[in-house]
């Protein structure tokens, strides 16, 4: 399944733990708000 084509769509694993790529690059400040979104992805990935 494409999720690009179903804007609604939720995430998926993969997609939640891509958002922690380049987390080195980012700002120490910014590492909290990029933890709590991939945890926020993850929880509704995996949600049953």
């Amino acid at each position: 399944m494409d999720h690009s084509e179903t804007p609604d769509a939720e995430p998926t694993v993969p997609e939640a733990l891509a958002a922690l790529d380049g987390l080195e690059d980012l700002p120490v400040g910014e590492h909290l708000a990029a933890f709590e979104q991939a945890h926020r992805e993850l929880r509704s990935a995996l949600q049953l």
